[in-house]
């Protein structure tokens, strides 16, 4: 403030499409760090110029136009939020695209089905604003730290629990009803609560944090007849086959051991079957959770954030 000449901080080496160049930048928004993000309209991407920097970091889009998630056609409006994640108003694809930090690949919130009036319908968006409305989940999945402690707990109550099975040659319980009730419950009712819970999580996360106009129908045709069709979006087919996969994920671990413990039923087994089939069961399980942190983008970022505070004390 008060000085009589400006610094070049973006750019400033004339027009081009080289990462110490710009072409046409349109909107600027400048994070806590003091690192400018810039708009770069006719090279259909978003910069990054750090303080002091010569050069910038793509940090959405490319050189080339496209609708692909990993492109970009024409932005303009951009925020970054307080962990880094770039909200863009992709004009010439008449949506609104979201960059977590680090990513090469975006995801639609906002329009993505073509330019219209209709209520999930953009047409030629540039500006972009927030405000300081944050939505979370109700109970128990209020605050991050919550929703890891919540399933990490619950894998490894069912990991320990299982234990004495895998270790043990004798029996657990003082008789067979008891030991029966406790296999039901162990190796049943928890992991079966651990993927709803997963499952639930991933929907109500993915559904909730984008916020994303969602059309309840289309109407067309002329008189009486009223022919009603649903848009599904690229980003619900994504988060259908996810939940799919998570499913198949469940099957594949705990149909061995459910199919085991029929079979013990009526014939005599190896214990060591039962054993590997519950080992089998809980890496499942394992993989079902780490698929769950790969895919909560604020999750992850709080524990990994957590883990280099306690690094660094």
């Amino acid at each position: 403030m008060g000085e009589t000449e400006g610094t070049v901080v973006a750019g400033g080496n004339g027009q081009g499409d080289r990462l110490d160049q710009l072409s046409f930048p349109t909107y600027l928004c400048v994070d806590q760090d003091q690192s400018v993000y810039v708009s770069d309209f006719y090279n259909n991407r978003v910069m990054k110029w750090m303080k002091d920097a010569t050069e910038g970091i793509i940090v959405a889009g490319h050189r080339n136009k496209g609708n692909d998630l990993t492109q970009l056609n024409g932005p303009q409006g951009v925020f970054v939020d307080l962990i880094g994640t770039v909200y863009v108003a992709d004009r010439r694809n008449h949506q609104v695209m979201r960059w977590f930090k680090g990513t090469t690949q975006g995801d639609i919130i906002v329009g993505g089905n073509k330019a219209g009036q209709n209520a999930h319908q953009l047409n030629m968006p540039q500006g972009l604003s927030f405000d300081r409305y944050v939505y979370h989940t109700k109970g128990f999945f209020k605050k991050k730290r919550w929703i890891a402690i919540c399933i990490g707990s619950q894998w490894i109550a069912a990991f320990v629990t299982s234990l004495p099975i895998v270790f043990r040659q004798e029996r657990v319980c003082v008789n067979e009803l008891w030991m029966k009730i406790y296999t039901v419950v162990m190796f049943l009712f928890i992991p079966c609560f651990i993927n709803l819970v997963l499952n639930i999580r991933i929907f109500v996360y993915v559904r909730t944090s984008s916020r994303r106009i969602q059309p309840q129908s289309v109407n067309t045709g002329t008189g009486n007849v009223n022919n009603q069709q649903e848009k599904v979006s690229r980003r619900d087919i994504k988060l259908l086959q996810q939940m799919i996969l998570m499913f198949l994920i469940f099957l594949g671990g705990w149909t061995p051991f459910y199919v085991i413990m029929i079979v013990t039923s009526f014939i005599s087994l190896d214990p060591n079957f039962v054993r590997v089939a519950i080992v089998w069961a809980q890496l499942f399980i394992l993989i079902d959770v780490m698929n769950l942190f790969k895919r909560n983008h604020e999750i992850r970022e709080y524990l990994l954030n957590n883990i280099r505070v306690l690094i660094r004390w």
